[in-house]
């Protein structure tokens, strides 16, 4: 299998993009997985029931990459919880968390290339636009996950899994889903799974080409995990 391309920059782009404040907001409680027989019967309950998988088609469920966060906010999965009204909105469903994550191209740093009346005129052109959704979830056995995801897009293109701790990749024409996975007393589980556009992403490396020179940019890889 080849390896996950993309996670470096995702990584990066995530920790950009999220504002403070929503990373302060009250997160998913992800305690440490259940053992023995307990573990089994509620991952598979949880799973059937609870972890969503969406179709990744030309977005996330029934939402355009690409979409404005304006129209993003009417079609989200379960309660908003936060929004900066630019870069993030965090929904709840019960123990399920969703992270909707736009890219927002501000204009005080890039100019607007029509000029300051046409920038008025088309609001869309500085408004956040969705590029990743990550789906949090309480702990789940990885086996129980990724069956779930392969019954829908078959078996992963990809992975970086080394000592049960590391990512699974099904990667399609415009979208990248990413399985993240966490090892506890040595056997691997999952708590997200993040949906990526894969056109926004080489738009965000763009976006940051014109914010960061050369060597900037070149500390920043060097920054990447």
């Amino acid at each position: 299998m080849k390896k996950i391309c993309m996670c470096a920059l995702l990584s990066i782009a995530i920790s950009g993009i999220v504002p403070v404040a929503a990373q302060q907001k009250k997160p998913v409680k992800t305690a440490p997985p259940p053992t023995k027989n307990a573990a089994v019967k509620e991952e598979s309950a949880v799973v059937k029931d609870e972890v969503k998988v969406a179709k990744a088609g030309d977005g996330f469920k029934n939402i355009a990459w690409g979409a404005p966060l304006s129209s993003v906010r009417g079609g989200i999965l379960g309660k908003m919880v936060y929004t900066d009204e630019k870069k993030v909105i965090v929904s709840r469903d019960g123990d399920i968390e969703y992270l909707y994550g736009f890219l927002y191209r501000d204009p005080a740093i890039t100019g607007s290339a029509g000029g300051e009346k046409e920038a008025k005129a088309d609001a869309s052109a500085v408004e956040g636009r969705l590029f990743f959704v990550a789906i949090r979830f309480p702990y789940l056995g990885l086996n129980e996950v990724r069956k779930k995801i392969q019954d829908t897009y078959g078996p992963p293109t990809g992975e970086t899994i080394k000592d049960n701790q590391g990512a699974l990749v099904w990667d399609s024409e415009k979208t990248t889903i990413i399985l993240w996975v966490d090892r506890y007393e040595k056997k691997p589980f999952s708590r997200k799974i993040t949906y990526v556009s894969k056109q926004m992403i080489r738009e965000l490396e763009n976006y940051r080409n014109e914010i960061f020179n050369s060597a900037e940019m070149e500390i920043i890889r060097k920054l990447a995990p």
